[in-house]
This record gives C-alpha cells, structure tokens and sequence, in this order.
C-alpha cells in the first residue's frame, strides 16, 4: 500500500516541466531544496498512511476477480 502512495507523491513532485519552469524562474537552489524537503516527507507520509489504512482493514482488490 505505502508504495502504490508514494508513487503517486513522487510522480506529483518530479515532473520535468515542472521543474524546469522552478530552474528557470527561481533558481536551481530552490528546486534543491524543495526536492531535499519533499523527497523525505513523501517516504514518511506514505509510509504512516499505508500502515494506518492497513490497520484499518482496507485493501486493493483485483479488478478482475470482483
């Protein structure tokens, strides 16, 4: 579960556009350091998340065998 989320943060803060538009218009620091920020809290937040959803019961199905 925790890997399927941060696939899904990873893919939201890695995008090429996206950062190239950061370089251009702030600065290859600020990109650093907001890669250096959020690369850590996606790990952590997806990590709590898949234990709590986890304890909670829920679980991915198969599309095919429902």
């Amino acid at each position: 579960m925790g890997v399927i989320l941060a696939y899904l943060g990873f893919s939201g803060i890695t995008r090429i556009p996206m950062t190239l538009f950061e370089i251009s218009f702030l600065g290859a620091e600020f990109t650093l350091v907001r890669y250096l920020t959020a690369v850590p809290l996606v790990v952590v937040s997806s990590w709590l998340l898949g234990r709590l959803l986890t304890a909670r019961g829920f679980e991915l199905r198969n599309p095919e065998s429902a």
